[in-house]
């Protein structure tokens, strides 16, 4: 599937604290906001600008005050020293010497050992409240606080106007100021996600990754290259000896995260049963809105145009373990937030997170 520049380093974190026990270089979250409040006082976060709304031409002016702008996130910092714990710890969980390899902690668990200090984390909940926005929710990481309001609460907030802009084409809404921030809560902002719709902006790669050839040879790069079937994924990753010995996936589930639902799951059964899958009996397919531990589950976003990548990433996730049950987590995006960056943190920070989630077939290697 395509996926993102910006977000993916921050889930690349939420992955890694939610799927890794205990470590001697935690550090508990302390307190590091001390000063008073003072909305008069405040810093830009800088770099938070798309640069198509810099371009005058493609301004149509203010959007509607009374949108609504849902999960629109708040992305906390930690201090130097707790960064340096984290990549520590991080490094250690595959590290074989380290009495910390595989020692999995939940992300309630890393929450308390490389979080933001709860007294911290009030304090601006405290500050969002006071400027009438919800919130919504605060992950267990204690590093991302999920929350909404109206489109003029959040420019007013923020001081970061949103307006219509016209770009090839496309209609999008973006912030055409930096956002602010009271000095006194900068030692634990990192920034927001994103003010802005530009889906591109939030993937790895917008170019789609799925190509339609009407045979099974094409040419890649002048050298000749072929479609590929189950058959020679397990061939190719040596698979079949694994298969020989019952070792199929059964037991496990392998999360799948999209911004949509399969056109028909039906597609899914159609290609177990083309390719003689069918034989692992355990192989299954749920679809899911995940909801973190204690939150809301996100929208349903029906069928989108990636309905077909989706479908990719199911089949050939159950081409590699045709024995697991393969879980479509699907989310609808926001005004502002990606509906797969959604399904990542909310399956991460759910109550019984899956031991395998992927992002995409086209880019695990990557």
């Amino acid at each position: 599937m395509t996926r993102s520049s910006t977000w993916f380093p921050l889930l690349a974190g939420a992955l890694m604290l939610a799927l890794p026990a205990v470590a001697e270089e935690a550090i508990p979250g302390r307190p590091l906001l001390s000063a008073a409040v003072d909305d008069h006082a405040v810093v830009a976060l800088s770099g938070n600008i798309r640069p198509e709304a810099r371009i005058a031409g493609n301004d149509r002016g203010p959007v509607d005050g009374a949108m609504r702008l849902e999960h629109v996130h708040l992305q906390l910092k930690r201090s130097p020293a707790q960064e340096r714990a984290v990549e520590a710890f991080a490094n250690s969980l595959t590290d074989r010497s380290s009495p910390n390899y595989h020692r999995w902690l939940t992300a309630a668990q890393f929450g308390e050992r490389f979080g933001i200090a709860q007294s911290d984390i009030g304090k601006v909940t405290g500050w969002l409240k006071a400027k009438g926005l919800k919130v919504d929710y605060v992950y267990p990481s204690r590093m991302v606080i999920d929350f909404s309001g109206t489109a003029a609460q959040v420019s007013y907030a923020f001081a970061a106007p949103l307006h219509h802009l016209m770009v090839e084409g496309k209609a999008h809404i973006a912030n055409v100021r930096e956002p602010q921030i009271p000095v006194a809560l900068a030692p634990v902002v990192e920034g927001l996600v994103s003010l802005h719709d530009f889906r591109g902006h939030n993937r790895i790669a917008r170019r789609p990754m799925a190509v339609r050839r009407p045979d099974a040879t094409g040419n890649c790069g002048g050298v000749a290259c072929y479609d590929l079937t189950p058959g020679d994924l397990a061939t190719i990753y040596d698979l079949n000896d694994l298969f020989t010995q019952g070792i199929t996936g059964q037991g496990q589930i392998v999360a799948a995260v999209e911004d949509t639902n399969l056109y028909t799951n039906a597609d899914w059964t159609t290609f177990r049963k083309v390719f003689g899958l069918t034989k692992y009996t355990t192989g299954a397919l749920q679809l899911v809105h995940p909801a973190p531990k204690g939150g809301r589950a996100c929208g349903n976003p029906g069928v989108t145009d990636d309905d077909g990548e989706a479908t990719l990433d199911v089949e050939w996730a159950s081409a590699a373990a045709p024995g697991a049950t393969i879980l479509l987590a699907s989310c609808a995006g926001t005004q502002t937030t990606d509906g797969v960056y959604l399904a990542t943190q909310n399956l991460v920070n759910s109550a019984s997170p899956p031991p395998v989630i992927s992002v995409s077939y086209g880019i695990c290697e990557g």
